[in-house]
């Protein structure tokens, strides 16, 4: 059984949202409206010229699952953004400013570093691992600075203390301690520590073959079971996402379309609306298939379709169609 959460830490989860939020805006991005749907892999998304980024703000980043880091990651390949963990603690520790944490192949950061790379451009230079901080050397500016000085590999080991061999691995682009760094530093005189770019895709742990390519399981209701079958017929390239307003993802050549499959309902409706809002973000279509006549053909400009209107699409140039009488209608 699921325990309560206290009213207290909603509250306070939904005040660092809302400063996450003023953050975002005051670099210039566009947000999207909280997803409050739960449970959900996200709660904001934001872009900033080709900069999309889907966020999850927590107060303490261990309290995060695996299996929702999966869908952020499965999600954000898809539609070519960048996962972030926002938090206040790391375990029992609050967490520290300039430094990158990493929970289940994610980048976290809490909230003054997170101002610090998307409005000042300044990117941390620490990572946190079991065991401590570490840096990473440019092991190529490292290599040319010690030859440039004529400081041999065996010289320049006692003058750090380690061995010849982690001299060499230092070289190779092995991570160090902070302290060892900074004398690396100050021994060649040259820049060596590299920043962390948490915008780059190289320092998200993807790995797409982890996808589960099983479509069509039992667990899935009946009628998104068919309507995703529909949609393979025809041709789609079809992904399931979890924990969001839209349960699929629906590719047609090289554009995505955030797709939901669902019933007709309240519920349906509000994650029609947070996915239209999403939608706009990214600057990506969406569309929802009910089971019910929808109350409108569209909500914002996210295309409402009823299940029966699939009967008649054969191919994706039908479906394609379809949408554009929607959009014009």
């Amino acid at each position: 059984m699921n325990k309560k959460i206290p009213d207290k830490m909603i509250s306070r989860r939904e005040e660092f949202i809302g400063r996450v939020i003023d953050i975002l805006l005051d670099a210039g991005f566009i947000v999207s409206e909280k997803c409050t749907i739960t449970p959900r892999c996200f709660d904001i998304v934001a872009k900033r010229d080709a900069l999309s980024l889907i966020l999850k703000i927590l107060l303490n980043i261990d309290s995060i699952k695996e299996d929702i880091v999966k869908e952020i990651k499965k999600l954000a390949s898809k539609i070519f953004a960048h996962p972030l963990l926002i938090g206040e603690k790391a375990g029992n520790l609050y967490m520290k400013q300039d430094v990158v944490y990493c929970r289940w192949g994610i980048p976290a950061l809490n909230i003054d570093t997170f101002r610090d790379c998307v409005i000042n451009g300044i990117f941390p230079i620490v990572y946190a691992e079991r065991g401590g901080y570490y840096i990473k050397i440019d092991g190529e500016k490292l290599s040319l600075a010690r030859k440039e000085r004529n400081i041999s590999i065996g010289n320049f080991a006692s003058m750090l203390g380690v061995s010849r061999r982690t001299v060499s691995k230092y070289e190779e682009g092995m991570k160090t301690t902070v302290d060892i760094a900074i004398n690396l530093e100050k021994i060649l005189k040259a820049e060596l520590i590299k920043e962390i770019n948490i915008f780059s895709d190289d320092i998200i742990e993807y790995n797409p073959e982890e996808d589960d390519k099983a479509i069509i399981k039992d667990k899935i209701p009946m009628l998104e079971r068919k309507m995703i079958k529909h949609l393979i017929n025809m041709g789609l390239d079809i992904s399931l996402i979890n924990y969001s307003p839209f349960n699929v993802l629906s590719k047609i050549k090289d554009e995505i379309i955030l797709t939901g499959v669902t019933h007709l309902d309240n519920m349906a409706l509000k994650k029609a609306k947070l996915t239209s809002s999403i939608s706009f973000v990214i600057d990506r279509p969406a569309m929802f298939i009910l089971d019910k006549e929808p109350p409108m053909n569209k909500i914002d400009d996210i295309i409402m379709l009823h299940k029966d209107d699939m009967k008649y699409m054969k191919d994706i140039e039908d479906l394609i169609e379809l949408i554009s009488n929607r959009k014009a209608s």
